[in-house]
């Protein structure tokens, strides 16, 4: 229906662009204007639909204390299976509810549009043409060394609905009472609507298969995605023939310690090393079996003392640990959750890799704990 509707209004539009590019003035008139403002209103409406269902998901949805916020997350790319990274919170999250003592509400809204907008800015522009685009943070671009470029794909947004629906509708105001409004102007202004109604559906689809878990007292946040690969066969016989197909999965996972790091408070207790996980994968069999089959519904993978991906990171007030792995279901869709065993460290313990010693294995009780990895979606699409 979507799909209709923007094809409708660019072909409307079309229409009016070949006819406006004959004359040799940008600028419009008042009869160019209202042409391109109805197909740009038009669009306005499409956008502000797709924001509304969002909002109606969450509604209905069983994301208990997160149903008016929503994340906005970078797309999962499979190639980065099996790869870890340590970053900074600060440059790669960017969460509502954490209002810094200098803020009021007013600048913390604002702080909400601005992080909205470069997000949706980012993922709708043209890569090549990253530096040109005036909407992208220019303190960040020309702070950020290159090879820390890559940090800015990486940011998590996430805000309240009511700052998403605000930010739609400030962009386009922003836009629509500037004095000089010219056909680029509403050009651009139309397909960033078209790109941000898809990628808006993106972050939805992506949003329901997200898990998140936040331990205030220890300062500690866990954000989990899956994103469907495809389909993998092995051989179960070797005479038979007969062949296993499996659904395969990636997820993401990203460890956050939000402590702030210039605090004066004691840091000696928070900074934590990660040392091993808990998975239990469960499959939906009740779509996928016939009434005479049975089936053991969950896989349990425990392997406390072996990190992840091969790492035990230690994570020091602003760090943030994030890697790829994945599992394959037999089923089409299934969920996994689980817990990371950590340990409180002193500020210096430097991350290790599995054989490596590590002398957090051997804390004491009361310096070990478990973070929740709450339950995520796996869903074959």
């Amino acid at each position: 229906m979507l799909r209709t509707t923007f094809r409708k209004c660019f072909r409307h539009n079309n229409k009016c662009t070949h006819k406006f590019s004959t004359k040799a003035s940008t600028q419009l008139t008042s009869t160019e204007m209202k042409k391109l403002n109805e197909t740009t209103s038009k669009l306005y409406r499409i956008l502000m639909k797709a924001v509304k269902k969002v909002e109606v998901a969450q509604t209905g949805s069983g994301s208990g204390r997160w149903k008016s916020h929503f994340l906005l997350q970078p797309p999962i790319n499979h190639r980065d299976y099996g790869a870890s990274r340590m970053m900074s919170t600060h440059d790669i999250t960017y969460w509502c509810n954490d209002l810094l003592p200098y803020q009021t509400e007013d600048m913390k809204q604002e702080d909400s549009f601005t992080e909205i907008i470069s997000f949706f800015n980012w993922w709708v522009q043209d890569k090549n043409d990253l530096l040109s685009n005036s909407l992208v943070d220019e303190y960040v671009m020309d702070n950020m060394e290159p090879e820390s470029l890559s940090y800015f794909l990486e940011k998590n947004v996430f805000v309240s609905i009511e700052d998403l629906k605000n930010a739609c509708r400030k962009s386009f105001r922003t836009f629509l009472t500037e004095k000089e409004f010219s056909k680029a102007d509403a050009l651009e202004l139309q397909r960033f609507a078209i790109e941000s109604t898809n990628l808006l559906q993106d972050m939805l689809d992506m949003w329901n298969t997200t898990s998140i878990a936040v331990d205030e007292q220890r300062g500690l946040r866990v954000i989990a995605t899956s994103s469907y690969i495809g389909t993998s066969t092995t051989a179960v016989g070797h005479l038979s023939g007969e062949r296993d197909m499996k659904n395969r999965f990636s997820y993401r996972i990203r460890v956050e310690n939000f402590n702030d790091k210039y605090s004066n408070e004691d840091q000696n207790e928070k900074t934590y090393q990660l040392l091993g996980r808990k998975w239990i994968i469960e499959e939906d069999h009740n779509r996928d079996k016939s009434e005479e089959e049975e089936y053991d519904d969950k896989i349990v993978v425990n392997a406390p003392t072996t990190g992840v991906v091969g790492h035990l990171p230690v994570l020091r007030p602003g760090q943030s640990f994030e890697y790829m792995s994945g599992c394959d279901i037999s089923t089409s869709t299934g969920q996994m959750g689980g817990s990371f065993h950590m340990a409180i460290v002193p500020p210096d313990t430097r991350s290790a890799q599995v054989g490596d010693s590590c002398d957090a294995l051997h804390a004491p009780k009361d310096k070990q704990f478990e973070i929740p990895v709450y339950l995520f979606r796996l869903v074959a699409k």
